[in-house]
């Protein structure tokens, strides 16, 4: 059995690493072609068997992006097709702690296009 927890929001954003915004996602254009960090607080999922696995899944288009998990990163997120959307998955169940903080890291807008974050959820299989 699998189920979904979406990350819909409210994110916080930030151009500089030190003011904090909210936003929601998907993010509006007039944001989606500069550096960017968005940051997202959660619980651990409760109900979680010896069995559960977790992913962290980010929907995202453009050229590129660095995930980290509570200050550890765990992976970067590629597209090259320009329009395209990928759906990257990282497996986060033994990173997992009480309350967790998901931090994206977008790059600047290249000759890609911009990075476009989509969406983000935790997907749980049992």
């Amino acid at each position: 059995m699998s189920h979904r927890i979406r990350l819909a929001g409210p994110w916080d954003i930030s151009r500089d690493g030190h003011v904090w915004d909210r936003a929601a996602l998907p993010l509006p254009e007039t944001v989606a072609d500069q550096a960017i960090q968005l940051r997202r607080r959660f619980h651990r999922p409760t109900g979680l068997t010896a069995a559960s696995v977790v992913t962290l899944v980010v929907i995202a288009s453009g050229p590129a992006a660095t995930l980290l998990l509570n200050d550890e990163p765990i992976g970067s997120l590629h597209c090259e097709e320009q329009n395209g959307t990928v759906s990257t998955a990282f497996d986060v169940t033994e990173r997992l702690q009480e309350f967790n903080t998901a931090l994206l890291r977008t790059d600047p807008a290249s000759e890609s296009g911009p990075q476009q974050i989509v969406a983000v959820h935790l997907m749980i299989e049992d």
